[in-house]
């Protein structure tokens, strides 16, 4: 195993939903790990402190398919405005004298990326990005991993595969990183993902969203790809697949409604680009996630368990 994966304990691993009246954070906290927190789906209020000499917090809104990074020693609450599928891991160095953001920035993982190391060192206290890259699937694998193996799940492959995944999610979240870095994005991709994101469920194409920008096709189809590594029909297909698996996961509609109110006229044209992208059929993905949320909180002193819950949905394979 790495430096990275060898010194990082993971102290706090959560993927579940909630409410305004079942998540129950009351009072501002802080802690020496440092944590990453996904936002699944709703939208959660972060209030924070950015140094222990503030007077009044900062307030800001982080919505769906975005994520934070929380430096150690930030002292901050979280509230649910409604509900939100909260994806939350803590990871702290195992020697609490060393500052574990400042381990991960001079690790030996991190150099191999040239601009990595000062990226990270020049995060905020409380840094919001978009994803637009591979965050939450690969923030997902992560989380069961270290779950699963927390109940004796886990077999000899453990090891590399929690040291794969940290590495993938750290490579993930750095493009995100670079790409906000870099100049926002430029105003041409930065309208085609917010137009996206306003407009999945209705019917869009490449040539309708380049006459908005009085662009040609080709031009715009290139310059997106060219800054995120894929298309906008791409894109597109992903944004549509995510929006459907959260609803397929709330199991209040029928499969034929998730697939029109993401955008699909065919019931089996989103079936098979479902399956493409998620690698098995809707019904399937329904009646593999009855665990839909897991909570596991460890005592940042002693590591020892101080919460354990797993949450189950209703049957997965009963529609209506």
């Amino acid at each position: 195993m790495s430096d990275l994966t060898q010194k990082l304990l993971p102290l706090t691993f959560i993927n579940t939903p909630y409410t305004r009246e079942t998540y129950d954070m009351t009072n501002y906290h802080k802690h020496e790990s440092l944590e990453l927190v996904y936002i699944a789906s709703g939208s959660i209020q972060m209030t924070y402190f950015k140094s222990a000499s503030d007077i009044q917090p900062r307030s800001i809104t982080v919505h769906e398919n975005q994520f934070m990074i929380i430096r150690p020693g930030v002292k901050h609450i979280q509230c649910i405005q409604d509900k939100a599928h909260m994806m939350v891991l803590e990871l702290r160095h195992d020697n609490l004298h060393v500052p574990t953001d400042i381990f991960i920035a001079n690790s030996e993982f991190i150099s191999l990326i040239p601009s990595a190391k000062q990226a990270f060192l020049n995060l905020d206290c409380v840094s919001v990005f978009t994803d637009i890259q591979d965050v939450k699937r690969i923030f997902g694998k992560l989380l069961t991993l270290l779950y699963n193996n927390q109940h004796g799940k886990s077999d000899e492959y453990f090891a590399v595969y929690y040291e794969l995944y940290l590495k993938q999610l750290f490579v993930e979240i750095f493009k995100c990183i670079n790409i906000k870095r870099d100049g926002n994005y430029n105003r041409y991709i930065q309208y085609v993902l917010s137009f996206i994101q306003k407009n999945y469920g209705d019917e869009i194409s490449v040539a309708q969203i380049a006459k908005n920008l009085d662009l040609s096709p080709i031009y715009l189809n290139s310059v997106f790809k060219k800054e995120l590594g894929k298309n906008i029909q791409e894109h597109l297909i992903s944004v549509r697949i995510e929006k459907a698996k959260n609803l397929l996961l709330e199991q209040t509609q029928t499969i034929s409604a998730v697939a029109k109110r993401v955008g699909y006229k065919s019931l089996r044209s989103f079936e098979l680009a479902f399956f493409k992208r998620v690698g098995v059929s809707p019904t399937a993905y329904q009646a593999q996630h009855k665990l839909n949320g897991f909570i596991l909180w460890k005592n940042h002193q002693d590591d020892s368990i101080e919460v354990d819950i797993a949450h189950y949905e209703k049957d997965a394979t009963k529609k209506e």
